[in-house]
């Protein structure tokens, strides 16, 4: 299409006003200016004035056509960021904002947007800042969350496909820092079985290496995945978490995880709650016969929480 075939689309279409389409037109004969041949052969000259009023008509053209985006197609996933960057208060509005954003800005958003920029922050430090701008990275990954709920099932299958092909290809530090800040173990049910069984026994793996606040977090839903040689383990992290000294929040979430996740997951015998009841009063038994009464206690009110006992 010429120039003003595309201006008659575009006021046709309603991208653009009859006001701005007409200035558009104005912009055609401007535009001869670039070109040497076609200037010499009509004996226009580009001058001062004549550069001011294009560049004029054609920053009206694009705020209009800015504006009308906005307005038909919502944000985009780079103004999103920029506005929970600049404004710390935005975060209170971020999930009306998100329903203003088309699904393929959402999926850009899940796939790259928000993670790129992530990672950018933690680099960061140590150039120009003595530590990654953890603030900004917690809004980064908040927005993630939402979004993903908001986004279409395919775009959640490719979010969650591509944390798997993060998890196979990647260094290990990228690994961690990804899963921790924008996967949840129920995301699995994007995945194959096959999938699901790859990333479920890494989560495992990384558990028993050592739980951590932002882990419990990210197994939020690992229970609907579990098989009933996976439960001992996890009930044993989640256990030793809950009974170290002191209050802190990983012993709270730890707790909260251990009362508040089996009921109605398949296994033998009533399912997996059942399984967990019966490692707390293994535990039990174990901190009794040891003399151990203030552990035994403990773990005898969260098998009671379990199973629904009121105190």
């Amino acid at each position: 299409m010429q120039l003003g075939q595309l201006i008659a689309a575009c006021e046709k279409e309603k991208v653009l006003s009859s006001k701005t389409a007409a200035l558009s037109t104005v912009i055609q004969g401007y535009r001869n200016l670039i070109h040497p041949g076609r200037s010499v052969r009509l004996e226009e000259s580009a001058g001062k004035s004549g550069a001011i009023v294009a560049g004029e008509l054609l920053q009206m053209i694009v705020d209009e056509l800015s504006a009308n985006k906005q307005a038909r197609y919502g944000f985009t996933a780079d103004q999103i960021i920029k506005k929970l960057e600049r404004d710390e208060s935005a975060m209170s509005i971020h999930k009306h904002l998100l329903k203003e954003v088309s699904e393929y800005e959402l999926e850009r958003l899940l796939l790259k947007v928000i993670p790129n920029r992530y990672f950018e922050l933690e680099t960061a430090a140590g150039e120009f800042e003595p530590e990654p701008d953890i603030k900004g990275q917690q809004r980064l990954a908040t927005c993630f969350r939402s979004a993903f709920g908001l986004a279409s099932e395919e775009t959640k299958k490719k979010v969650t496909r591509n944390f798997l092909s993060i998890l196979k290809e990647e260094e290990q530090y990228k690994v961690l820092t990804y899963e921790t800040a924008f996967f949840r173990a129920a995301d699995l049910r994007h995945l194959s079985s096959a999938e699901a069984k790859l990333v479920k026994d890494h989560l495992l793996s990384r558990i028993h290496e050592g739980l951590t606040l932002e882990l419990v977090t990210a197994i939020e839903g690992l229970a609907a995945f579990l098989e009933e040689a996976d439960t001992s383990d996890l009930v044993d992290s989640l256990l030793k978490a809950c009974l170290t000294k002191g209050a802190n929040p990983l012993k709270t979430a730890a707790r909260r995880y251990l009362i508040e996740n089996w009921s109605g997951m398949p296994g033998r015998g009533g399912g997996l709650e059942r399984l967990v009841i019966g490692r707390l009063e293994e535990w039990m038994a174990y901190f009794k016969r040891n003399g151990n009464a203030d552990s035994a206690s403990l773990v005898t009110e969260i098998r009671n929480e379990v199973e629904g006992i009121p105190f």
